[in-house]
């Protein structure tokens, strides 16, 4: 199941969660009152409680194991790779993109712990990259190019990624989308909360499909994409179910998973 909310529920669970925070504060650090909708303190609440470890360990928990491996991609012999509940079938390299805009303020260590998780399972005969988006643009990354799944390449993105990457604003994912698969990777894991962004940085669903399409060509003949692209939908539904569609184009029927508040945990306690 992708835990994926349909109708009037989704409508009525988008319109409860709080508005995006509007400053850049730092992953790690708690949220100033002037910074935070209420739910987002909550969430800082709930991570000082009961930890971030605590947290993983749950989610852990509510990720149902896949119920079979996707197809094989490019590179047949070598091992799969997972993230977040996705599973990809032989992946010898894999890219990851997630969404640093505000909206990932509070919940973005949990997607670092399972980001550690993912990159730890990997052999160092894979390759792998990581790219975080934010406005237009992708932030500086100390794996934004394919390298050896080594512990000390691991050791060096985790910390690059924890010590840098600082949620804010508003987020189009065109210009990392581009980027990921310019590399020809076997799989690219995107993970975001709203994929098509708002305001000044909106792109239209139309638009992000027909440049993903474009960039990312089916081969009539072979029946395939160079790369599969398989999709979280983090923390709120989306209406135009973006990220399913994508999912379906370039990554197959289990290529997508919805997590919700629900899922993590996080939904605000009721008075």
């Amino acid at each position: 199941s992708n835990d994926r909310p349909s109708g009037d529920s989704a409508q009525a669970r988008s319109q409860s969660d709080a508005a995006q925070p509007s400053t850049t504060p730092t992953a790690s650090t708690a949220l100033n009152d002037g910074a935070a909708s209420e739910l987002d303190r909550r969430i800082q609440d709930r991570l000082a409680r009961t930890g971030e470890s605590a947290l993983g360990e749950r989610l852990q928990e509510r990720l149902a194991p896949p119920t079979k491996a996707a197809p094989t991609t490019i590179t047949a012999d070598a091992p799969p790779a997972s993230f977040l509940g996705l599973r990809s079938g032989s992946a010898g390299s894999i890219v990851y993109v997630v969404d640093a805009s505000g909206s990932m303020i509070g919940t973005l260590p949990i997607v670092l712990n399972e980001l550690d998780r993912s990159l730890r399972k990997l052999s160092p005969s894979q390759r792998y990259a990581v790219f975080f988006f934010q406005r237009n643009g992708v932030l500086p990354s100390a794996a934004s190019e394919l390298v050896a799944a080594t512990p000390a390449a691991i050791d060096a993105t985790l910390a690059w990624a924890r010590r840098d990457v600082r949620p804010s604003g508003r987020s189009n994912p065109l210009a990392a989308m581009e980027r990921s698969l310019a590399l020809r990777p076997d799989v690219v894991f995107l993970l975001s909360t709203a994929i098509t962004g708002s305001g000044e940085f909106e792109v239209s669903r139309d638009e992000l499909l027909k440049r993903l399409d474009a960039v990312n060509p089916l081969d009539a003949t072979m029946g395939r994409r160079p790369t599969r692209i398989q999709c979280v939908q983090f923390l709120d539904p989306d209406p135009l179910d973006t990220l399913l569609q994508i999912a379906e184009r370039h990554g197959g029927a289990d290529g997508f998973r919805f997590l919700s508040r629900s899922t993590l945990g996080l939904e605000p306690s009721q008075p």
